[in-house]
C-alpha cells in the first residue's frame, strides 16, 4: 500500500561525491542488546547534519546544531558533554537528493517504507538514505525511552506540527533474527528509523506510528560515505 506523491525536484546522477556532502558517522549499532559507543555529544553535534539515537536516558535527536534528549516522563533537554550515548548516526552537509510534497494521507506502518523507496526509485532502493519530512501530523505514537522492546511505554500527540529525522536503511542492515513490529534491527533499523520533534522542541520521541498530512514537505538525501564505529561499552 502506497499513498500517492508528486516529485518537485530531483537531482541527476544522486549527491556530490565530495567527503563532506552526505556523508554518516554512526556510532554503536541499533541492536540494544549489540555493540555500543563511547561516543560524547561534542562529537556528534553538527551544525550542518542531522541524525538519530538513543542513550541510557532516552531518545536523541541531533538537528539545528544542536543534540536533544528525552527523559522518562518524556520531557526534551539539551545534551551535555557528560551525557552517554548508546548509538547514533549524524549525516553532514545534508543535501537533498529528492524533494517532494505529500498529497495524501501516509502511514508510517502501513505506508511509509514503501512511500520513500517509489521515491528514490528502483535504482536507488538499496542505499541508505536519511530524510527529513516537515508540516503537521494528525497523530504520532512515540517512545521515550532508547532500546526496541515490546512494553516500552508508548506516548501519543494529536494535530501537531514539527519534522521527522530518519534513517530509511537498506534491507542488509536489518538483523531478522531481533524483529520488533515489523521493524528488523541489526546495524541500523529496517525499513525506516524516525525520530519526530516538534516546532517548540517540546515534543520528541522515537516514531512508532503516525499519519502524515498531505502537503507536507519530504526531502530525501543519499548516503555518499557511511562510516561505523563499534566499541563494546564498558
Amino acid at each position: 500500500s502506497i499513498s500517492g506523491f508528486m516529485l518537485t525536484a530531483c537531482s541527476e546522477g544522486g549527491a556530490s561525491d565530495s567527503d563532506n556532502v552526505n556523508r554518516i558517522f554512526q556510532w554503536g549499532a541499533d541492536n540494544p542488546t549489540y555493540l555500543t559507543s563511547r561516543a560524547k555529544p561534542s562529537e556528534v553535534v553538527d551544525p550542518t547534519g542531522i541524525g538519530v539515537g538513543g542513550a541510557p536516558g532516552g531518545e536523541i535527536i541531533v538537528f539545528g546544531g544542536k543534540a536533544l534528549i528525552t527523559d522518562s516522563s518524556g520531557a526534551v533537554s539539551e545534551l551535555d558533554d557528560d551525557d552517554e550515548i548508546a548509538v547514533i548516526g549524524v549525516m553532514s552537509n545534508f543535501q537533498a537528493d529528492y524533494t517532494t510534497v505529500t498529497t495524501d494521507t501516509v502511514g508510517c506502518e502501513d505506508d511509509l517504507a514503501d512511500y520513500l523507496d517509489d521515491i528514490v526509485g528502483d535504482d536507488e532502493v538499496d542505499r541508505l538514505a536519511v530524510f527529513l519530512i516537515r508540516g503537521t501530523f494528525s497523530s504520532i505514537d512515540y517512545a521515550v525511552e532508547a532500546g526496541v522492546i515490546e512494553d516500552t511505554p508508548i506516548f501519543s500527540i494529536e494535530d501537531v506540527s514539527g519534522t521527522m529525522v530518519g534513517y530509511k536503511s537498506p534491507y542488509y542492515f536489518g538483523d531478522d533474527t531481533f524483529v520488533v513490529e515489523n521493524i528488523t534491527v541489526g546495524i541500523a533499523e529496517f525499513p525506516w528509523h524516525v525520530h519526530f520533534i516538534s516546532d517548540d522542541e517540546t515534543i520528541m520521541g522515537h516514531v512508532r506510528e503516525c499519519e502524515i498530512d498531505p502537503g507536507n514537505d519530504v526531502e530525501i538525501a543519499l548516503a555518499n560515505i557511511f562510516d561505523l564505529q563499534l566499541n563494546y561499552q564498558d
